[in-house]
């Protein structure tokens, strides 16, 4: 009995382990496929969990010196398109949460 119960929780040990893995892989490959790929402020939004005005008061504006340019385009004029490096953004968004 002791063996069979032994057995079974190095199976889910196992199991657990080989999930991570590749839940960790999975998670790679989505940063990877970021690499190069431009996203707009829809794509921003959901990244940050904000709405547009939210997202703009409390982390476009505020950090703005520090964006512009290589992660976020900002619009030139009222109506034209914000324009987000996602892999860098995603960088930054990781290494900055605490901040906004």
């Amino acid at each position: 009995m002791e063996t069979t119960s032994l057995i079974n929780s190095l199976i889910a040990k196992e199991i657990e382990l080989a999930i991570a893995e590749k839940e960790k892989k999975i998670k790679e490959l989505e940063i990877a496929s970021d690499k190069g790929s431009i996203g707009d402020m829809k794509w921003f939004c959901e990244r940050t969990g904000m709405s547009a005005n939210p997202a703009k008061d409390r982390i476009l504006y505020p950090f703005r010196k520090e964006l512009e340019g290589k992660l976020v385009k900002y619009p030139e004029s009222s109506g034209s398109k914000w324009q987000f490096n996602k892999f860098l953004v995603n960088q930054w968004i990781t290494e900055n949460f605490e901040r906004w």
